[in-house]
């Protein structure tokens, strides 16, 4: 992922550890170190650059060099994936679940266990005219549709991509 000024933040399997490079040359600025391996970053509409893994989503402070949040109460098994969106965060993973936190308090505000596979992918929109909608994909070709109110997910269709 690049931040807002251009650095390279690069997760590496070795050390288990997120790399944050200078946006012109190899001179590595600072690190995060992780407990377990990490899956995934992701970068949210302002800047914000998360990690993703067995640790749950950790927010990345590019400045300080350390992890300024992380979610993953209740969660099961290993984190996959997730997104930062309208002040929630929303993870999934391999626990066929799907976790809502409230991103200022860090409070678990929902917690579905009832997906038909593991969470691979997130999306997240707020139409014009109505509630914002979350949808979340995953192994065997699952799309769960869900509208969100105050944060919270509410299904309202479960397809198949085959």
């Amino acid at each position: 992922s690049y931040s807002i000024d251009g650095r390279r933040v690069v997760s590496s399997d070795k050390g288990q550890k997120v790399l944050v490079y200078a946006p012109d040359s190899l001179k590595v600025l600072g690190e995060f170190k992780f407990n377990r391996r990490t899956k995934r970053m992701i970068k949210d509409k302002d800047g914000k650059i998360f990690a993703i893994g067995q640790d749950g989503i950790s927010e990345l402070n590019l400045d300080t060099y350390t992890i300024e949040k992380q979610f993953n109460e209740l969660l099961v098994s290993t984190k996959e994936n997730g997104i930062f969106f309208e002040g929630n965060i929303y993870l999934g993973g391999y626990g066929y679940q799907i976790g809502s936190y409230a991103y200022e308090t860090g409070e678990i505000i929902d917690l579905i266990e009832d997906n038909p596979d593991y969470t691979k992918a997130f999306a997240a929109r707020r139409p014009e005219d109505g509630n914002p909608i979350l949808l979340v994909g995953g192994r065997g070709g699952f799309i769960n549709a869900f509208k969100l109110y105050d944060g919270v997910p509410y299904k309202v269709r479960e397809f198949y991509i085959r």
